[in-house]
């Protein structure tokens, strides 16, 4: 129930949503940094950004090629909002993260960081996250 975050300190994840629960934003004891928001909320974030994008792909030729910069950079925006719900082990964004990765979306194409990604939610989940290995 821990996992390690981007500023490489530990985060215990119950711990983190029980302090949350009660209005406390500022517990990182090393950095001092505000506790970063929910798996849920950063995962939501994502979504908000992703479905305009998909709606621009599905209305053109079905490819990300003909994103703008801005677009390009809304892209990177779902990967780092993904990121920080799969480094809080949120399943769906470790799938969709490993995805973007596989593909080259919104990150630097790697298929041992997508492998990574897929392994970490296969390891929490159950048939459905396995396909995604296959």
């Amino acid at each position: 129930d821990c996992c390690a975050l981007p500023c490489s300190h530990v985060l215990c994840v119950p711990c983190a949503e029980r302090l949350r629960s009660l209005g406390i934003k500022q517990v990182r004891p090393m950095c001092r940094a505000e506790l970063c928001p929910g798996p849920g909320q950063l995962y939501e974030e994502g979504c908000r950004f992703i479905f305009p994008l998909k709606q621009l792909v599905v209305r053109s030729d079905g490819s990300l090629a003909r994103l703008t910069g801005t677009q390009r950079l809304t892209l990177g925006k779902v990967a780092s909002a993904r990121k920080g719900a799969a480094y809080q082990g949120y399943v769906e964004a470790q799938l969709k993260l490993g995805a973007m990765y596989n593909l080259g979306q919104g990150v630097s194409q790697g298929d041992k960081e997508s492998a990574v990604w897929l392994r970490k939610a296969t390891d929490q989940g159950g048939a459905e996250t396995q396909c995604g290995l296959v």
